[in-house]
């Protein structure tokens, strides 16, 4: 609910993004070691509020997305 029933008071707005979410990125210049380093970081420990209940895991550069890819080129 949107109420915090033992102090009595509304709860705290929480905003999150949809499970199943796509966000596409791009690097001006090819990826360095410390990029690569960041990202493995990033995926592994997740990001945001509550990632021990499951909340912030992520997914980076997931093989499907270089397949779409590479069947979408033109050459």
């Amino acid at each position: 609910t949107g109420w915090q029933e033992l102090w009595g008071t509304p709860r705290a707005a929480e905003y999150a993004i949809e499970s199943g979410s796509v966000f596409l990125f791009t690097c001006p210049s090819p990826p360095d070691n410390a990029l690569h380093n960041a990202l493995f970081a990033l995926e592994e420990q997740g990001m945001g509020k509550r990632r021990a209940e499951g909340f912030g895991r992520i997914c980076i550069s997931d093989p499907f997305h270089q397949l779409v890819q590479q069947e979408g080129t033109r050459t």
